[in-house]
């Protein structure tokens, strides 16, 4: 609810063909309000409202997705928006049955091109990696023909698929369909001539990226090939397979921008000096040592050379995620976690955010994605949420006001 408190309902007893169903729950201020015509809370919108674009990865339930065929996928009528991801293959728990594969996808494309079209935001879209040819099609003709005219789309083939804790990146590895992209361009894609173990990951990664493209490059042309920001996101600590990633796709047809993330986290070495002090750590200390690491970075590191590929090859730089990387060793329950948690609010943590945005800024860096927007503070699986609810005072959310202070204006329109 309004107030982030956890409420649920539960149904205990239903009468078969005349079953509890067509429910709707909503606040009492939105009792009367057509959630179909518009469906977003004021106060989202207002979250929303100031940024220039939306990234729609974790509303699309991208990592690891079960989206396939464009027939099932999501539609705007459909009774919730929770999404669902899971072993496609079943390959270690059972196959999502058809009913679960009807909340696939999560949130529908249409109502993400309401928000972008309302909001006059440019949406960034996430094509699920399993999805057929005719599903990345009709994904791009539905954003085309509904989307505003004058807002621009980021696209990008899945999520961190290099990422091997997510099941798209397992799945690349195995692919069938990858590995015919690599070896059709006369690449090596696999290890064993039986095709069962999968090798130049980077190579089938980019061939993967580029086949999406060329799907919509097919629907976008024209004056809405100018509208059209194709997306290669890479690996930003591993400078060999994200750059031969990124050479895949300027090589076999192209990409307008390089991706890699922007976080700033701990390393060995503070890890090292966390669990010494234990209890004693002090969100001062956890502060101090991040703007450390960020010192560190002098001239950006690899993102300098990513931003030096970019421009050798014409294309701009972005940022698919970035912001603050801060969490226990292994995400474990720590003595020192404490600590962790309160430099979320401390206002120190605005002046890394700063720091952050000014190297980001001197690579080029044209569009940085905050990861994410709401969510929890101080767990051991991370702080990712600029606020930790809508309603949360600007004056304890430092990663918010840093956001806001260092956003361009929009143009007006």
């Amino acid at each position: 609810n309004r107030r982030g408190l956890v409420e649920g309902i539960v149904i205990k007893r239903s009468t078969l063909g005349n079953h509890v169903r067509n429910i709707r729950i909503l606040a009492l201020d939105d009792e009367k309000g057509d959630v179909i015509s518009n469906p977003f809370l004021t106060e989202f919108l207002d979250f929303c409202r100031p940024f220039h674009s939306l990234r729609f990865m974790d509303w699309a339930v991208t990592n690891g997705s079960v989206e396939e065929q464009w027939s099932g996928r999501k539609r705007p009528g459909f009774y919730t928006m929770v999404g669902l991801s899971g072993d496609a293959e079943g390959r270690w728990k059972p196959k999502p049955t058809p009913f679960e594969r009807k909340f696939s996808g999560g949130v529908a494309l249409e109502i993400m091109i309401k928000l972008a079209n309302e909001l006059e935001i440019d949406p960034w879209f996430c094509m699920p990696h399993r999805a057929t040819d005719e599903y990345i099609s009709e994904y791009s003709k539905l954003a085309r023909t509904t989307l505003d005219p004058r807002r621009r789309v980021y696209l990008e083939y899945s999520n961190e698929i290099w990422n091997w804790g997510f099941a798209q990146a397992q799945w690349m590895l195995r692919s069938r369909l990858a590995g015919d992209l690599v070896e059709a361009a006369g690449g090596k894609a696999w290890d064993d001539s039986a095709k069962t173990k999968g090798g130049n990951h980077p190579e089938r990664i980019g061939a993967l990226f580029r086949r999406t493209f060329g799907l919509w490059e097919r629907e976008w042309q024209g004056k809405d090939r100018a509208r059209l920001v194709r997306v290669c996101a890479i690996q930003a600590g591993w400078v060999d397979a994200a750059l031969r990633t990124a050479k895949w796709c300027v090589d076999h047809g192209g990409a307008d921008a390089i991706s890699p993330s922007a976080y700033f986290g701990p390393g060995k070495r503070e890890y090292e000096k966390w669990a010494a002090a234990g209890t004693a750590l002090t969100a001062e200390d956890v502060i101090a040592d991040m703007k450390g690491t960020l010192d560190g970075m002098g001239d950006g590191g690899n993102y300098r050379k990513y931003a030096d590929f970019a421009k050798a090859n014409g294309m701009s730089y972005v940022s698919y995620e970035g912001g603050q990387h801060i969490q226990p060793k292994d995400q474990a329950e720590l003595p020192y976690n404490p600590a962790l948690a309160a430099a979320q609010k401390h206002p120190g943590m605005y002046d890394l955010y700063l720091q952050n945005f000014r190297l980001q800024q001197s690579l080029g860096n044209k569009l940085f994605c905050q990861f994410a927007s709401i969510s929890e503070q101080g767990s051991r699986w991370g702080s990712w949420g600029a606020k930790e609810s809508y309603s949360q005072p600007l004056s304890e959310a430092p990663k918010m006001r840093a956001l806001l202070d260092c956003n361009s204006p929009k143009p007006t329109t």
